[in-house]
């Protein structure tokens, strides 16, 4: 008889034990002092160490270092945080994590996936391709070969090898198309350059070493030639070179 009250009374402790070990989520005024784990929700307006201001509640979980719990002189705050927005209209989640040192601080970093719109603050470093099934768009930014190696035009910096739309100081209607490669430029069709520019300035088509302002190997089909030299800071001659 006594076996049988053993055997009934095991699983409502098993059961008690499994509610006692739940946890309650606590308010949180402050992320950087968190001691203990947990999971704990906040108010933005009455916290000021989230990572945005953008919604007006978070949820988190703080995993805490063991040795949080001394009681000594000096405070622990070793850890790691997940942190979550408040998501009203059932748009994608947007998460945070940072690791806190023994103060309690640390760099909120967001978290990318593959819904919704994502945005980076800092380097992205990709050592492989990157496959883009849609626009890319450049809003003040430049496609550059190297960094923080620039030259001065229109009063606006440029890259020496870089490339971007920029508005010119007296065409403010719409933004041209600014390309520079300290040694040059050439253009390629059929996997053979067509169009260069060297690095003096001189143009050459069907050629790639230009001695000219511009220099054609071939022959030209214009409709007309208009020689002018009222043309301020240009000389137009045809000069008859002997073969």
């Amino acid at each position: 008889m006594m076996k049988k009250y053993i055997i009934t009374i095991i699983p409502l402790l098993a059961s008690l034990l499994v509610e006692a070990q739940s946890l309650n989520t606590v308010p949180a005024n402050s992320w950087d002092n968190m001691r203990l784990s947990g999971f704990y929700e906040s108010i933005t307006a009455q916290t000021p160490n989230l990572p945005n201001k953008n919604v007006d509640y978070y949820w988190g979980i703080n995993i805490a270092h063991t040795g949080n719990k001394n009681t000594g002189d000096k405070p622990y705050h070793w850890g790691g945080q997940m942190l979550f927005e408040i998501n009203r209209n059932n748009q994608p989640p947007v998460m945070y994590i940072r690791s806190t040192n023994v103060s309690g601080e640390g760099i909120w970093a967001k978290i990318l996936h593959n819904k919704g719109s994502q945005s980076i603050e800092g380097d992205l470093n990709v050592t492989q391709n990157i496959d883009a099934r849609g626009d890319i768009k450049l809003s003040n930014g430049e496609i550059t070969y190297v960094y923080n190696d620039n030259f001065n035009y229109d009063q606006k910096k440029m890259g020496y090898y870089a490339m971007k739309w920029v508005y010119d100081s007296w065409n403010p209607g719409g933004p041209t198309l600014w390309q520079s490669g300290l040694g040059g430029i050439k253009l390629f069709t059929g996997g053979q350059p067509r169009l260069a520019i060297n690095a003096e300035g001189n143009i050459g088509i069907g050629t790639t070493n230009p001695d000219q302002k511009l220099t054609v190997k071939g022959k030209i089909h214009a409709e007309e030639v208009i020689i002018d030299l009222n043309v301020p800071l240009a000389d137009y001659v045809f000069m008859r070179i002997s073969s």
